[in-house]
């Protein structure tokens, strides 16, 4: 029941596979968004949202997984992406998905860089959002280049050279075999946790981090002096998003899958 398709207002430029709800009989039908990543990560996900789709499908709940423009199987080239560009591109699959599903209550999932476009996309929405679901989002924009240009550096060095990861702060041009403009670094090193404390027309944010990432449970617990609508959920799931590390892990974690369905589970009632 996977429809993929072109979409867009102006140049049909986005690229998008709807998974259909398969059950109808449910009191509220809804529905949910799933925002990549960025690069490497985002092939890595990839895997991981489609299955993902399709056991929310099953559970009678339409999902949208679709291309930032710049990026996937959307129109333009890598050099193109910006951050702005794919906060609109969020808002234009939210609408899309409202008309594919005809659902009322609209969800968000973002992981890692997905997670931070789509805190700053409902910032702008004009309606309502019933939760949005940040699995590890990028809230230090600085310390996400600092990884990729580490990351990058790793899995490019020869074999018997040294190595000094922290010598650059910045990718240069590129991460890990994907192309990043001088833009897109700028926009990503003005990412900063303050985004949590900006008024959003969501019922629900989850913030969901490793058990052992302190520094995004307090993060979380200090914006919810503004923000009471935030929460923070612990799970524990082996999964390097940006190094190597990660091709020895799973590509759909069961914990993950299990966590992330039971939220929009809930969201049924």
């Amino acid at each position: 029941l996977m429809k993929s398709f072109r979409f867009g207002h102006d140049d049909l430029s986005l690229y998008g596979s709807f998974h259909a709800a398969q059950q109808s009989n449910l009191p509220i039908q809804p529905a949910v968004l799933l925002c990549n990543p960025l690069g490497q990560e985002s092939v890595r996900l990839h895997r991981f949202y489609r299955v993902l789709a399709e056991r929310l499908s099953r559970l009678g709940i339409a999902v949208l997984r679709f291309d930032y423009y710049a990026t996937g199987e959307s129109a333009g080239e890598e050099v193109e992406g910006r951050l702005a560009r794919w906060c609109d591109d969020v808002l234009e699959a939210h609408r899309e998905l409202i008309r594919l599903s005809g659902a009322k209550k609209i969800s968000w999932i973002g992981a890692r860089l997905g997670g931070s476009i789509a805190l700053q996309a409902a910032t702008r929405l004009s309606g309502s959002l019933d939760r949005l679901i940040l699995w590890e989002p990028v809230l230090d924009g600085p310390a996400y280049l600092a990884e990729l240009a580490q990351d990058h550096a790793r899995a490019v060095a020869r074999p018997g050279l040294s190595l000094h990861p922290q010598a650059s702060a910045r990718p240069d041009g590129e991460a890990l075999g994907f192309a990043m403009s001088q833009g897109l670094i700028d926009d990503i090193a003005q990412i900063n946790a303050r985004v949590l404390t900006r008024a959003t027309p969501v019922r629900t944010t989850w913030v969901i981090g490793q058990p052992d990432d302190t520094d995004l449970a307090a993060t979380v617990q200090a914006a919810q002096a503004t923000q009471p609508t935030l929460k923070h959920q612990a799970l524990s799931v082996p999964f390097a998003w940006t190094s190597e590390e990660a091709l020895n892990t799973s590509l759909v974690p069961p914990a993950a899958l299990q966590a992330l369905s039971q939220l929009m589970e809930d969201a049924r009632s």
